[in-house]
């Protein structure tokens, strides 16, 4: 049983403080820019093209994409209460409603810009991985994805790195209870950073044609997070046709990583793979728009 305590933020002045969550926040969207660049221009492509994909497409239509689709999905009655709900940003977001506003934001960078589809979206996927990641140790910090409590789930004991701590009854009660949950955010992280070593080492050991990181992070996260929501409860994950809209993202995640996957392979040659990571210079190098001159 590991006591939660949730962590102090850095005092600043008055009642303005840097919170850990924000920090970790912070330094999961700052790796992933990293990691995008320095794969960008491993194959070539133009650093300020890369930077204005990563932070107008990528960044800030995946926040947008994260609060909107939270505020459709899972805060409908708050919405209607408050019109004004959905243009408030800092309340409330979503890891999957992210990656949707990611995604229309890199499909209106490619329509824009033309650049190679696949590659580019395995350039986001794998830069994408380690800030998800640290994005998920973020929600953990703070208790984000608390599972049903012990009172629920009658077997919460025998499963590992059960939290226990005091929280209110109710949003109105004033009551304190004592409560033991699964922090769904740990074990999201560290699910998560298996992916991330074992993705590495299989870039590490050959290359692979674009598309398989993509394939690669839906085909293995989306049935993980599907049967994880089940712990959920429904006070905060509505269900919709009986289901979470997590679990019906990430139904289609799978097909679609399934799909990325039989089309990478069958249409690709072994030529035209895009180089290992670390190992390989730039060859064979990216061909079409968006490429150094």
């Amino acid at each position: 049983m590991i006591d939660y305590q949730q962590p102090l933020g850095f005092p600043l002045f008055g009642s303005l403080s840097i919170e850990p969550f924000g920090i970790v926040a912070a330094l999961a969207v700052l790796t992933s820019v990293w990691v995008a660049q320095k794969r960008s221009e491993q194959m070539g492509y133009d650093y300020d093209l890369v930077r204005q994909y990563s932070f107008w497409y990528i960044v800030v239509a995946g926040f947008i994409g994260a609060h909107v689709f939270d505020t459709i999905f899972y805060r409908w009655d708050d919405w209607m209460k408050d019109p004004l709900l959905i243009i408030k940003i800092h309340m409330g977001i979503s890891s999957f409603g992210g990656i949707l506003g990611a995604v229309i934001g890199y499909f209106l960078f490619v329509w824009k810009h033309q650049v190679p589809k696949l590659r580019w979206m395995d350039m986001t996927a794998m830069a994408f991985l380690p800030g998800f990641m640290l994005g998920r140790l973020s929600c953990t910090l703070v208790m984000d994805h608390a599972s049903k409590t012990g009172f629920e789930l009658s077997n919460i004991t025998d499963y590992p790195f059960v939290f226990e701590y005091y929280r209110f009854t109710s949003e109105t009660s004033a009551t304190i209870q004592k409560v033991q949950v699964l922090n769904l955010g740990f074990y999201e992280f560290l699910y998560l950073a298996m992916m991330l070593v074992v993705l590495i080492a299989l870039y590490l050991w050959r290359r692979w044609p674009d598309g398989f990181a993509l394939g690669y992070f839906l085909v293995l996260y989306a049935p993980v997070r599907y049967f994880m929501e089940y712990l959920r409860p429904e006070s905060s994950d509505p269900r919709h046709l009986g289901l979470t809209f997590a679990q019906w993202t990430a139904i289609a995640s799978l097909i679609i990583g399934l799909v990325i996957w039989f089309y990478s392979f069958k249409r690709q040659r072994v030529a035209d793979y895009p180089p290992r990571i670390f190992l390989d210079s730039g060859e064979p190098a990216a061909e079409s728009a968006g490429k150094k001159q």
